[in-house]
This record gives C-alpha cells, sequence and structure tokens, in this order.
C-alpha cells in the first residue's frame, strides 16, 4: 500500500471512484464532473492510496495562503475497515506544512470523526444532523514541529 500526489495518468481510476462515492452520496462534488477539473485548480490537491494493482482510494485538499481544508477522503468500501482511511488522511495532512486545517465532517461519519481526533484534530463544533444546516467542524493547527 501507498499513497503519493495523483498524476493526469491516474484520471480514468480517479473518475470511476469518484463516479462511485456520487452514487453513495450524491450530494459530494456533485458539481464536479471530471477530477481532472481539481486537478487543474492549482489551490488543490488530489492524493491517491493504491496497493500493487489499482488505486482504491483517494483525498482532496485545497490549501491557501493561511489555512488549508480537507474536502474529501473517500476508500472504497472493500477496503474500508483496514486503516487505509487513517493511512491516507495521515499522509495528505503532513504534507501541509505551518497552517490550520480544516475539515467539515457529516456528523453521522464517526470513523472520519475518530481518524480526524486520532491525527490531532480538535473538535471546534459537534454540527447537526441536518448536514445542509451545520456541520461538525475540526481544526488541526500545525507548526514546524508537528
Amino acid at each position: 500500500m501507498s499513497v503519493r500526489i495523483a498524476t493526469p495518468k491516474d484520471i480514468r481510476d480517479l473518475n470511476y471512484l469518484l463516479r462511485e462515492l456520487q452514487k453513495e452520496k450524491p450530494t459530494y462534488f456533485s458539481d464536479v464532473s471530471d477530477i481532472s477539473d481539481i486537478l487543474k485548480d492549482g489551490s488543490s490537491r488530489v492524493y491517491v492510496i493504491e496497493d500493487e494493482s489499482r488505486i482504491f482510494g483517494f483525498s482532496v485538499i485545497c490549501e491557501s495562503e493561511r489555512e488549508a481544508e480537507l474536502q474529501m477522503v473517500y476508500i472504497q468500501r472493500d477496503k474500508r475497515g483496514k486503516g487505509y482511511g487513517y493511512e491516507l488522511t495521515r499522509a495528505t495532512v503532513e504534507s501541509i506544512k505551518n497552517k490550520r486545517i480544516i475539515a467539515y465532517v457529516r456528523p453521522s461519519n464517526y470513523e472520519m470523526r475518530k481518524i480526524l481526533s486520532k491525527l490531532g484534530f480538535k473538535c471546534e463544533d459537534e454540527g447537526d444532523e441536518d448536514w445542509n444546516r451545520r456541520k461538525a467542524v475540526y481544526v488541526l493547527e500545525k507548526s514546524e514541529d508537528l
């Protein structure tokens, strides 16, 4: 298993995963029809997690001058519950230096909330079950020694 920055060669596999995600969660990235739109953005980076045979997950982080937002972490269903979400999130977060990292999480997404807490994120708002009204907010203040 390895985590790396996505390249243009990964677009076909990433678009497949994006369509899987959108079937599971129709509101997630509903405005994105092709992952290359995110890759071209310039302020966002896409990471992939793969084994020797295929890419089975991705993450998206958007970085500005002062902070970064962890926008998405997705692992295919058959690979969930095996620690891959943690490894992908950890590698993505470690790529950010000296910035505040924010993650907005569906309150019912207990696995992601557990991963973020394990990585040192602090919950600033628990949110409520109406995802459209108020999401849970997790923040990690990063400095050079983290």
